[in-house]
Order: C-alpha cells, then structure tokens, then sequence
C-alpha cells in the first residue's frame, strides 16, 4: 500500500552492494531499500573541454565537489567508439572546494580527435564524462604539383592520411568526371602519382580528394 516500515539496516560497500536488515523476516513480500541520508556523486564535474592551440590540443576540466577521487585518465579516440589512455592526471582526493585540471595531447590526430574523462576512487570505482571533440584539420592537408600539367602526370603529396581511403577524381569545368580512383594510404606523409594526363584536352581541371571527415578540390590547368 502506501505506507512503509522502517526496518532499518545498513549497506555495504562491496561493488555488487548488500543490504543487511536490523530485524528479522518471518515471510517476504513487497520490499525495497531507501536511504534517508544523502548520497553524493564521487566526483561532480562542471565542465570537460578540449580546445585547438595551434598544433596542440589543451584538454581542461573543473569539478565542483570530490570524494575519495584519486585520479583522472584522459583517453582519446579517432572514431569516437575506440577509445585509448592518453595520460592520468591526480585527483584531489576529498574536497568540497572546486578544483581546475589541465593536461595537453601534443600528438592529436589530423582530422577529428575525440576525448573523454575517466575518474577512479581509491575503491577503484570508476565513471566516465560525456565526450567531446576537436578538429585539427591543417589548412594545406595536401599538395598538387605541378598545378600546370605539361607533361603526363600530377603528383600529390598527402599530409597526415595514414590508413584513410582517400578518394581522387578529376572533373572538367563542366563537371564531366574524367578520372577517379580510390587509394589506401600507407603513410602519413606518401605521394600519389596520377598517370596519363597527357590524354585529356587541354583546359582547366578540378581535381578533387575525399576523405571520411573531408571533401577538398583544387584547380589543374593541362596545357600543351
């Protein structure tokens, strides 16, 4: 119904949780287990940002509250799934005063890079953070040489495209595709030879590379 006894009782502290009763049963029906105490977070966390400096990625967080917190892991992701330990960082144990926390990935990823927070008691309880993201796309990602094709072929040296499909076509200015071809980088830093150039009329290309998290394009001019 709606009213309740108290039996009393106390919790245990094990990660799968008991309850111990203060009385004894002689049958059991409808129960359940409250607390009239309060039952704080272990850590409250303000906020969690990561931010573009340059070539860096400052990683700062600020906590309200914490309670028995021993340390923090700031773990890092290219697809927002796989996540890996990028460092721990120590917690301030027990504190009701807020707290600021900075660390610095100095190697993100070329492209999106994903983070997240794991907070650990000394228990070894632990609990993660929403998860947020930066774009550390750089401004030349790749480059086309020789923009005017004389000869037969066009080379494109890639930046930071190891193990991405990266897509290539070329398009008249009449959007009319001449070429593509889809490559599997081995390298962050590789060339790409595109062949046979000399085939095409002479004219203005636009020469167009695809990648998971970007589309670019650049003009090409095949003369004679």
């Amino acid at each position: 119904g709606t009213s309740w006894l108290n039996k009393g009782g106390a919790g245990s502290g094990t990660p799968t949780g008991t309850i111990t009763s203060a009385d004894t049963f002689s049958h059991f029906d409808y129960f359940t287990f409250g607390n009239t105490g309060s039952n704080p977070l272990p850590v409250e966390l303000i906020k969690f940002e990561a931010k573009r400096n340059n070539d860096v990625v400052d990683l700062i967080w600020t906590t309200a509250s914490e309670i028995n917190n021993d340390y923090f892991t700031v773990e890092r992701s290219k697809n927002g799934r796989l996540f890996v330990k990028l460092i721990d960082v120590p917690g301030s144990g027990t504190t009701l005063r807020p707290q600021s926390y900075k660390t610095v990935d100095y190697t993100p990823f070329n492209g999106i890079s994903y983070y997240r927070l794991k907070q650990t008691d000394y228990d070894g309880q632990f609990e993660y953070s929403k998860t947020v993201q930066v774009n550390m796309f750089k401004e030349e990602e790749y480059l086309v040489y020789p923009n005017r094709i004389i000869a037969s072929s066009v080379n494109i040296r890639t930046n930071g495209y190891k193990d991405e499909e990266f897509l290539i076509s070329i398009c008249d200015m009449k959007g009319l595709e001449c070429y593509q071809k889809s490559y599997v980088l081995n390298h962050d830093n590789e060339v790409i030879t595109i062949e046979n150039l000399n085939e095409l009329k002479p004219g203005v290309y636009i020469l167009t590379t695809k990648t998971s998290e970007k589309v670019q394009s650049r003009k090409i001019v095949v003369g004679e």
